[in-house]
């Protein structure tokens, strides 16, 4: 009895499928057990190059060059949080480090003083002896507006008129006797526009004209003559674009307050000897917060990068414009969306994709 149950065991159970080579010609049957044999040994050679290759990643040097092989450590946490807008590095006292000025701005009804952090041997001290009053800040800009050898710092308002405070030996002090008018002032920059060695002022100005001050002797004095359309400008930035030895200036503009449908164009405008002039808007409008230049391509031009960022729940991608013979054209878009904002404005790396992001 047990061997009859044995027996219809061993017939009831599967066998497993052995092909009837019998049928099939030698060259087959060969072809066969090869096929069978490197399936075997597939994962051997899976494995044994996974091996080589992490052998191979883990002795080799790492370039240093390649900022994105290199990792940012923290160092440097401020020891107050504030609403900051903007920040800028400038040598205030002349000892050959960096200072870093810092722009805060208003939130909730509560508005900060910027401040002054001094670097003495790489650690950034706040300057207490520095104690201007509370303001809604956008924008701050280092520049020797003054010509004597050392930094002066242009705070730009949004709300208040805009400060500039003069460095006498390493000390900022407020120059009372320059008042422009109140104005919704959201970035600044320092450049020489008519060519006469001292730096002119740009004015960014969100709901109000762009403005541009000249420096006579030192002083800085409203250009009446240049009256742009009003924007909502968020962004303004110096280079030359044609290559004729001037600076132009690049506008970016943004939208208002929850509204998609208000976007403006950038702009770009011309140096003609010495007066800017409109000569571009970008075909597209978009919520530009941040616009810089750059030779991304190392062809000798400068390239725009562009920051763009989000409005009621709409957002828009960074961009790039080529430079090709003094004309902007659009060559790359970020492929993922993000709400660019920065204070600093969008810097040029080596490589694009570290560009902006």
């Amino acid at each position: 009895m047990n061997k009859e149950v044995a027996m219809s065991n061993s017939i009831q159970a599967p066998m497993p499928a052995v092909p009837d080579i019998d049928t099939r010609s030698v060259a087959e049957g060969r072809r066969f057990a090869a096929l069978w044999k490197l399936r075997l040994l597939l994962p051997v050679l899976l494995l044994a190059a996974t091996c080589l290759l992490l052998l191979f990643l883990s002795s080799s040097p790492v370039t240093p060059a390649r900022a994105h092989d290199e990792q940012l450590t923290l160092q440097w946490i401020a020891p107050e949080p504030r609403n900051t807008f903007s920040v800028a590095w400038g040598d205030v006292d002349g000892d050959g480090d960096l200072d870093l000025a810092v722009g805060n701005s208003c939130v909730w009804g509560t508005c900060y003083p910027n401040q002054l952090y001094r670097n003495t041997g790489g650690t950034l001290t706040l300057d207490a002896g520095w104690t201007p009053a509370a303001a809604n800040t956008d924008s701050v800009t280092w520049g020797d507006v003054d010509g004597d050898g050392d930094l002066d710092l242009l705070v730009g308002n949004n709300g208040q008129p805009n400060q500039l405070y003069r460095n006498d030996s390493g000390t900022l002090t407020l120059d009372t006797v320059w008042n422009p008018i109140t104005n919704t002032t959201t970035s600044v920059a320092w450049g020489d526009v008519d060519g006469d060695g001292d730096l002119d002022l740009a004015v960014g100005n969100s709901g109000a004209p762009n403005q541009l001050y000249r420096n006579t002797g030192g002083t800085l004095t409203l250009d009446t003559a240049w009256n742009p359309i009003t924007r909502t400008t968020q962004s303004v930035a110096w280079g030359d674009v044609d290559g004729d030895g001037d600076l132009d200036l690049a506008v970016g503009n943004g939208c208002s307050p929850g509204s998609p449908s208000t976007c403006s164009p950038n702009q770009l405008y011309h140096n003609a000897g010495g007066t800017l002039v409109l000569t571009w808007a970008a075909p597209i409008a978009r919520n530009t917060t941040s616009v810089a230049w750059g030779d991304v391509d190392g062809d000798g031009d400068l390239d725009l990068a562009v920051g763009n960022g989000c409005v009621w729940f709409t957002c828009y991608p960074n961009q790039l414009y080529r430079n090709t013979d003094g004309a902007l054209m659009l060559s790359w878009t970020a492929p993922t969306v993000r709400d660019t904002t920065s204070g600093v404005s969008v810097k040029f790396c080596n490589e694009l994709d570290r560009a902006c992001c």
